[in-house]
């Protein structure tokens, strides 16, 4: 079919059929069916975001300020974060993964209505962004966060604190299912 077809019928298709599957599950689970046209234009919409968002080039800034690099060929780059809405009392954590090319692959946002301190949170990061590219089948690539005692404690260049430590080992034991992984401090 990827032979015959236009790549952009390809992906309609795929998301018609994926749009199809979500739709099931959350009317499976309480939520409301939607009707066959509406469903088309929702996977369609989506699509279309999906599409808007992943065009975007990366672009390098200028004036001294640091600019991304990129990781080597064949492999991807992880970034993760975390923060804390202490007032609120949860804490939220996000992950982007993107190609030698600076293509977006993946990207994931989750709250997490716990409050959390920022140590945790950024824990709770790496523990994401570790299963979206497991997830992703992402085998080869840098994580990068922001938290350099989490970074070192994943380095094993010292011990995690006592608040995190089954999170960072979690983490490591995970990240040996990995072809080749990188953990690496960036500066915020």
């Amino acid at each position: 079919m990827v032979a015959q077809w236009e790549h952009c019928r390809v992906e309609k298709l795929i998301m018609v059929g994926w749009a199809i599957w979500t739709n099931r599950n959350e009317s499976r689970h309480g939520g409301v069916k939607k009707n066959n046209r509406a469903l088309l234009q929702w996977s369609l919409d989506y699509l279309w975001e999906y599409q808007a968002c992943s065009d975007i080039p990366v672009t390098p800034k200028t004036s001294g300020a640091s600019s991304w690099i990129p990781p080597t060929s064949n492999r991807y780059k992880i970034n993760v974060d975390g923060a804390v809405f202490a007032s609120q009392k949860m804490a939220s954590v996000g992950v982007l993964i993107r190609d030698a090319e600076g293509r977006l692959i993946g990207s994931c946002c989750k709250k997490i209505m716990a409050p959390l301190g920022a140590i945790k949170a950024e824990a709770k990061a790496i523990e994401v962004g570790l299963q979206l590219a497991k997830d992703l089948s992402i085998q080869d690539f840098t994580l990068k966060g922001d938290s350099q005692i989490l970074i070192n404690a994943l380095k094993d260049t010292s011990p995690p604190p006592a608040s995190v430590v089954a999170l960072v080992y979690s983490s490591v034991a995970t990240s040996y299912g990995f072809h080749h992984v990188n953990f690496s401090h960036i500066c915020r």
